[in-house]
C-alpha cells in the first residue's frame, strides 16, 4: 500500500493513509504589524509546538494491513470442499459426483470468507480515518490558540 505523507500543514487538504481527513484552511493576520518573516516563524513555532502537544505531523500515518491470507480463499474453499465431497462421495460409491458438489460449496464458502475479510479492512480503514481526523482538528485548535497568543488573528 501506498503511504501518503502530510501534504499541507496551513493550507490545502490534509492526507493519511490516502485520505483527506480535513482541511487546513488556516488563515492568518497579523494583528500587532508583525512582518512577514516574523509571521513565518510564528507559524512555524507554533506548528512545531501543537504538533508536539497533539501527536499530528510527528510520526508515520497508521495503515489499516490485512492479517491472514490475501487471496485465493474460494480457490481454497474449492480445494477443500472437493476432497470433502470426494470422501463422502466415495463412501456412497461417487467420489467423482461428491468432490464437484464439494468443490463447488467450498468455493461459495471462501468467497463469502474473502468478502467478510475485505468488508473488515474497510471498517478498520474508516476507524483509522476517524481517529487521525480528530488528531487534525486538536492540532488545528491548539495552532489557533498559539498563533492566537503571538497577537495573530486566525480564521
Amino acid at each position: 500500500m501506498k503511504h501518503l505523507s502530510l501534504i499541507a500543514v496551513l493550507s490545502g487538504s490534509i492526507l493519511f493513509s490516502g485520505h483527506v481527513v480535513a482541511q487546513a484552511d488556516l488563515f492568518v493576520f497579523p494583528r500587532e504589524g508583525q512582518s512577514n518573516e516574523q509571521m513565518e516563524r510564528d507559524k512555524a513555532d507554533c506548528h512545531f509546538s501543537a504538533g508536539q502537544q497533539t501527536g499530528f505531523g510527528m510520526s508515520a500515518p497508521q495503515t489499516a494491513t490485512a492479517s491472514g491470507p490475501q487471496g485465493g480463499e474460494v480457490v481454497r474453499g474449492a480445494a477443500r470442499g472437493a476432497a470433502a465431497g470426494a470422501a463422502i462421495g466415495a463412501m456412497s460409491g461417487n467420489a467423482g459426483a461428491g468432490a464437484q458438489w464439494g468443490a463447488v460449496g467450498g468455493s461459495v464458502l471462501g468467497g463469502r470468507n474473502r468478502r467478510n475479510q475485505q468488508r473488515s479492512q474497510a471498517q478498520e480503514q474508516d476507524r483509522i480515518a476517524q481517529q487521525e481526523a480528530a488528531v487534525f482538528e486538536n492540532y488545528r485548535r491548539a495552532m489557533t490558540a498559539c498563533l492566537d497568543a503571538r497577537g495573530y488573528s486566525v480564521s
